[in-house]
């Protein structure tokens, strides 16, 4: 009876080390299908921050022209602010005495 029963494990463990197997190959076929196609998106999704990134470069570009034309008015208006500072307003003619 021990032989029968001793078998019957064996033959059970068989079949659940075939089970394992089995789900471990289709785990394996899923996730192979899954990122095949996450491969895809992916570099999809990489193009696209590339062509934002370009975008962005542009962008960057012109704020830094506006700035530095910013900064070259108010150099240009600092200046003129301290050359007229050196100068006396003229008086005025209908100044109450």
């Amino acid at each position: 009876m021990s032989d029968k029963k001793g078998e019957a494990r064996a033959n059970l463990a068989i079949l659940l080390l075939a089970v394992c197997a089995i789900l471990l190959a289709v785990n394996g076929v899923l996730m192979w299908v899954y990122l095949s196609g996450a491969s895809e998106r992916f570099t999809r999704a990489l193009a696209a921050i590339e062509n934002s990134n370009t975008r962005l470069d542009v962008v960057r570009g012109e704020l830094d022209s506006n700035l530095k034309a910013i900064q070259e008015e108010l150099h240009r208006l600092n200046q003129k602010a301290a050359d007229s500072a050196d100068l006396t307003p003229p008086e005025r003619s209908d100044a109450p005495e």
